[in-house]
């Protein structure tokens, strides 16, 4: 299991800029909780499409770019969260779809390691 929670979690970055894409079970339930939080807040489809062409002109501009937020994850992905209308089942299909790719790997990283032992 331990390989498992090592793969859940991937570095990724460039230049100045690294992060850690984290896919363990606290930040689903953080994401699950940001997009709740987000639906609540909206007034009215007039409003939230408004929004949502404020953050595709940011992104646009470079300004929505997960690289400027390194620092403030949570901002970059309530700004995603509701520019996109990402909902919940989304995410539960994005964090099942990680998990099955940690798990074949974990799988193979078991057998690589079984099959050195047996070498040495």
């Amino acid at each position: 299991m331990k390989e498992i929670d090592s793969l859940r979690r991937l570095i990724i970055g460039g230049g100045d800029h690294w992060m850690l894409r984290d896919f363990s079970e606290a930040s689903k339930k953080n994401i699950l909780t940001m997009i709740g939080e987000v639906e609540s807040e909206n007034i009215c489809d007039f409003t939230d499409w408004v929004g949502d062409r404020w953050y595709d002109f940011e992104e646009w501009t470079g300004r929505l770019d997960i690289k400027n937020y390194v620092t403030n994850v949570n901002a970059y992905h309530r700004k995603v969260i509701d520019k996109n209308n990402t909902t919940k089942e989304s995410i539960e299909r994005i964090f099942e779809d990680v998990a099955a790719v940690n798990n074949s790997y974990s799988s193979l990283f078991s057998r690589f390691k079984a099959d050195r032992k047996s070498v040495v």
